[in-house]
This record gives structure tokens, C-alpha cells and sequence, in this order.
């Protein structure tokens, strides 16, 4: 009787362990309790078994091994990490700056910090997450404007935007899922004439802290509901709209599927990289972005390096088609 080569099929196993969780992911989507929570993680993770097998494969000298090993870790560790090939563009006219961030209710960095790396920035519109009204001894969001003079806040819940263009209406709208205080906030503003609507949101979180079957049926549930409906405004208003916001997804996660079959996801189409945002200081994924519909053009997009949230915030240059 032969005897099966165990060792080598487990040195395949290996090799396809993060391109069949992919495939997984792709097909059932949010769909299963399992395949949802293994997308709450940095996806980098399914690349470790690859990385064992390369270094051990060096330790024991099998060097052809070893190499394609190493090939197959660094190609799915571009894949795992959601990597662009995008390209900036140079602004021709007139250009929108948008800023999108997390500013994790302002308890660990003060209004003042938030509002300087605002400052720095320059954007013409902040979309702003988590921007509560709390208590003492922390700040109200409002006291932004007293920092940055020339800028007017928006909000509901705590969802703002923060510009200082003219607003010529705004609306909240409720996902019907998740929070309350959490809806997509809709701003019309006047950019030289034209007119652009901006939408912030916040989409609903996997519940890391009480991961009970049931509270993660409800997050995948509510997320389900909230892409829906989000899906439908984002369509109303595809062809000036810039979506900003925490979507609390990775790249290939069925809500930035959706919103990329009709909106440009800004950092892919303008930038060479990961785009990591979470978390600030160490930065493994990709929870935040800037979508613009198909009357504008991203030019550029950067993830700065300062720190002012458990976020990194996210500026993108937008043109007209």
C-alpha cells in the first residue's frame, strides 16, 4: 500500500488555506456566523501558515520550497491586506478636499487635537464618526468651530460634517438598523455653483465585546438591512455624492462590493498601498473610505500619519468629470 505523503499535503494546505478563505468570504458573504466574524479580522492572519511553512522549509534547507513559499506569502499577503495599484491625477479646475474620521467620542484625544489635525489638513468637508455630545469632562463635538473659525457642524447622533462651503440643505436619514444615533447624514453643499451632496455614516460594528450567537446574528442582520438602504441612497444621488465614513468592513466585504458598482472607491482608483486606518497605531486594515459617484473624479487620497482617534483619518482630492 503507498503511503501518503502527508508532508506535502499539508505543505498544500498551506498554499491554498488563505485563497479558499477568500473564495469563502466572496461566496457567503456575511450570510454565515463563522464567515462573518473571520472578516472582523485582520485578514493578515491567514497568511501565518504560509509563513510557517517558508521559514521552516529554510531551517531544513529545502530551498526550492522555501522560495515558492515565500512567493505564495508575499502574493497573499498583498491580497490578505487589500493592496491598490491606483494612481493620483492632476487636478485640472476646481477640486473638493473631503476628510473622513473616527473621532472615537474625543476621549482619548482632546477637541483641540482633533481640530489641529484638521487645520493641517486643509479639507473643505469633514465627515466626521462618533462625534457624541457627552458629559464632562469631555468635549461636545460643537466646539470644534470654536477651534477651527470659518467651519459650521452639522450633526445627528453622532454622526457630522464639518465645512465651511455653504450648506444648502441637509438631511438625516435612519438605516432602520443598528443605533439610533448612528443615521447616514446627507449635506447638499454649494461648491462654486454646483452643487455636491456629501453623506457620513457609520455602519453598524461587530460585537467584540459580547460575541454571543445572538448578538452576532443581530450585528450581521442589522449590517444586512443597513447596506440595503444605504445602497438605495448612495443610487439616488450617484452621480455628484460623496459617501464618506467608518463602514466597519474590509474591502472585500459585500457593502464596499455593492457601493464600488456605481461609486469609485477613492483610494484605490488614486493610491499605491494599503490604506490601513485600524488601529491608528498600528494600522492592519481598511474601515474607512471615501466612495465619489460618477459626475466626479478622485484625484488623490492619503491616510495620514497623525494620531487624534483610534482611526486614522482619510483626505481625498475630488475633481469634476
Amino acid at each position: 500500500m503507498r503511503r501518503v505523503p502527508w508532508l506535502r499535503v499539508f505543505v498544500v494546505a498551506c498554499w491554498l488555506f488563505f485563497p479558499l478563505c477568500r473564495i469563502v468570504q466572496d461566496l457567503v458573504g456575511e450570510s454565515s456566523h463563522l464567515v462573518f466574524a473571520s472578516m472582523e479580522l485582520p485578514q493578515l492572519l491567514f497568511c501565518v501558515p504560509l509563513f510557517l511553512v517558508s521559514v521552516v522549509s529554510a531551517i531544513l534547507r529545502r530551498w526550492r520550497l522555501a522560495v515558492v513559499s515565500s512567493v505564495f506569502f508575499l502574493f497573499s499577503c498583498l491580497w490578505a491586506g487589500g493592496f491598490c495599484l491606483g494612481s493620483p491625477s492632476v487636478a485640472t479646475g476646481p477640486h473638493l478636499r473631503v476628510m473622513t474620521l473616527n473621532v472615537e467620542k474625543f476621549t482619548d484625544h482632546s477637541v483641540a487635537e482633533v481640530a489641529a489635525a484638521i487645520r493641517d489638513a486643509h479639507p473643505d468637508v469633514v465627515c466626521l464618526q462618533e462625534a457624541a455630545k457627552l458629559p464632562p469632562p469631555w468635549q461636545a463635538p460643537h466646539e470644534l468651530e470654536t477651534f477651527l473659525p470659518g467651519y459650521k457642524l452639522i450633526s445627528s447622533g453622532e454622526i457630522g460634517i464639518l465645512t465651511r462651503l455653504p450648506v444648502r440643505s441637509f438631511e438625516a436619514i435612519p438605516l432602520y438598523a443598528g443605533p439610533e444615533s448612528r443615521p447616514l447624514l446627507l449635506a447638499h453643499i454649494d461648491f462654486g455653483g454646483k452643487e455636491i451632496v456629501v453623506g457620513s455614516v457609520h455602519f453598524q460594528f461587530f460585537p467584540w465585546d459580547d460575541a454571543t450567537s445572538r448578538n452576532i446574528e443581530e450585528a450581521r442582520s442589522n449590517r444586512e438591512v443597513q447596506q440595503l438602504w444605504l445602497r438605495d441612497y448612495a443610487a439616488r444621488y450617484r452621480e455628484n455624492l460623496v459617501l464618506c465614513g467608518d463602514f466597519n468592513s474590509i474591502p472585500n466585504a459585500p457593502v464596499i462590493h455593492s457601493l464600488r458598482e456605481f461609486l469609485a472607491d477613492a483610494f484605490a482608483a488614486t493610491h499605491t498601498g494599503f490604506g490601513w486606518t485600524v488601529p491608528s497605531a498600528s494600522p492592519l486594515r481598511r474601515l474607512d473610505y471615501i466612495f465619489v459617484g460618477t459626475g466626479l473624479k478622485p484625484l488623490a487620497t492619503d491616510v495620514p500619519d497623525r494620531i487624534v482617534s483610534d482611526h486614522r483619518a482619510v483626505v481625498a482630492d475630488i475633481g469634476f468629470r
